[in-house]
């Protein structure tokens, strides 16, 4: 057929919500969207060093997930949630302590 060679290495983007955004220290982080399978979370500074990693699997398609985060100083930081069945998916989470 034709096409096939081309997406034979694309994997599928997830549409993933995250939120809330901005969030504050204690406030769970919530992400909705994520498939069923395995994935790695990551939270890292802007200049890549990395903070937070935790691994996670989701059991159901539309379950929400809570993540529990270490208190952080306000600012914005980089996420990162990977599998292996999808493209790995990279946001910006701001820090507002108040």
């Amino acid at each position: 057929g034709e096409g096939t060679t081309s997406s034979k290495n694309q994997l599928p983007l997830l549409s993933v919500r995250y939120y809330p955004n901005p969030m504050s220290n204690g406030q769970q982080l919530r992400v909705e969207g994520m498939e069923p399978g395995a994935y790695q979370l990551r939270l890292t500074t802007m200049a890549g060093s990395k903070i937070w990693e935790v691994r996670s699997t989701v059991g159901a398609a539309g379950e929400i997930q809570r993540y529990d985060l270490p208190p952080l100083p306000s600012g914005a930081y980089a996420l990162q949630i990977i599998s292996e069945h999808f493209l790995p998916i990279s946001g910006i989470i701001t820090i507002q302590n108040y």
